[in-house]
């Protein structure tokens, strides 16, 4: 077992949300960042490998604990940025586009690879008991999930430890998600499980059943669950801002929508009142024409 380490609640600043202002921030796993921050600082793991990066709401959570601890970790990022039948309605942007921006500009210096492909391929590259933490989030289907976690079973750590997102009691269109399913099969069959009930969901499967021990002496899930909770009553408080502020600048596009039909009807009043005149004018054009004609006659005449 790893040597104990003390537990630290940091407060991080993730530098992905410069380049999204809600994507990140707004993320299903969002409200698992801090966790994964402070968890991967107290374990300072050698290799992470994800399955499922998606726009990288937790890659990059990772990736900030790495680069603000200084830590020597590869980090491994696998996933086919394709989308599948549960981010099917996600994937409006480019989002591996995305996913190489944040990667390039703020984390360049971070030993990652990143894996456009399927999961059993990757796996095939690497080495028994070489891997310290996998974060199994891809498809959600329970036997999906349930091979995800026996093919890569053999490539973790004696110490290893393997999280799964969207374990959570939250149901998908009505129906337990097989993530869930397969977690309460594992549950029952593992020692040294823990859940952080919030976010979807994320199960945490300790190789080793002292780590699981170590790490619940040492943190407080309570205080993320906290965390979360403040910051639901933030995004509340800035959807109802955002809310105000959209009935503001609905009432003046209708203001202005308003403004623009009364151009439009002196517009048109103006068009008939010039289509009158040219009439009018065209009409006095022709009499005087016609004046005109007649008084040449006359001159002829003598008259």
């Amino acid at each position: 077992m790893r040597a104990e380490r003390e537990w630290i609640y940091y407060d991080p600043m993730f530098e992905s949300d410069m380049y999204h202002p809600y994507l990140y921030r707004y993320a299903p796993w969002s409200g698992l960042r801090r966790f994964a921050y402070d968890f991967v600082r107290w374990y300072q793991p050698e290799r992470i490998v994800e399955l499922g990066s998606h726009y990288g709401c937790s890659t990059f959570a990772f990736l900030q604990a790495i680069r603000d601890g200084s830590l020597n970790t590869e980090f491994f990022a696998v996933d086919t940025w394709a989308g599948d039948d549960f981010t099917v309605y996600d994937h409006k942007e480019d989002v591996i586009g995305l996913f190489r921006k944040v990667l390039k500009r703020s984390f360049f210096e971070q030993n990652v690879h990143m894996y456009c492909g399927r999961f059993e391929r990757m796996c095939r590259r690497f080495a028994d008991a070489s891997v310290d933490i996998l974060h199994i989030d891809g498809s959600h289907w329970y036997h999906d999930v349930k091979r995800d976690y026996e093919m890569w079973l053999p490539k973790m750590k004696p110490d290893g430890v393997i999280l799964f997102h969207d374990v959570g009691e939250d149901l998908f269109c009505g129906q337990e998600l097989g993530s869930r399913t397969f977690w309460m099969e594992l549950c029952r069959v593992r020692k040294g499980t823990a859940i952080l009930p919030f976010s979807g969901g994320l199960g945490l499967v300790f190789m080793d059943p002292g780590m699981c021990g170590q790490f619940r002496r040492k943190a407080r899930i309570s205080r993320y669950q906290k965390n979360i909770n403040l910051d639901d009553m933030v995004t509340k408080a800035r959807i109802r801002q955002v809310s105000y502020q959209l009935q503001q600048a609905e009432a003046y596009i209708r203001d202005l929508q308003g403004q623009v039909r009364i151009k439009e009807e002196h517009l048109q009043r103006y068009a008939a009142d010039t289509k009158a005149k040219d009439r009018y004018i065209s009409k006095l054009e022709k009499r005087l024409e016609e004046y005109r004609h007649d008084r040449v006659i006359s001159d002829r005449s003598g008259v």
